[in-house]
């Protein structure tokens, strides 16, 4: 990595990522819209992969540290 061109950053970055995620969790799940404080949780806690607004809620692909998983559990599809 070169502070002075910046070559080998967005390695890093990636690489630092990967590890920072290796112990989360892949979650797929629908949060009714009437539970919306999780998905601002989901956006303040996790790593969001996709979210897609359907007829039963939002939906969200995420990786979820494992010590906010039991927040998320039970809205997995």
């Amino acid at each position: 990595v070169s502070a002075a061109t910046g070559e080998g950053i967005d390695e890093l970055v990636e690489r630092i990522a990967k590890v920072a995620a290796s112990k989360d969790r892949f979650f797929d799940i629908v949060v009714p819209y009437s539970q919306g404080n999780l998905v601002a949780l989901a956006h303040k806690r996790c790593h969001i992969v996709s979210e897609e607004h359907t007829a039963d809620g939002t939906r969200l692909r995420m990786y979820v540290p494992q010590e906010s998983a039991h927040s998320f559990e039970r809205f997995c599809i």
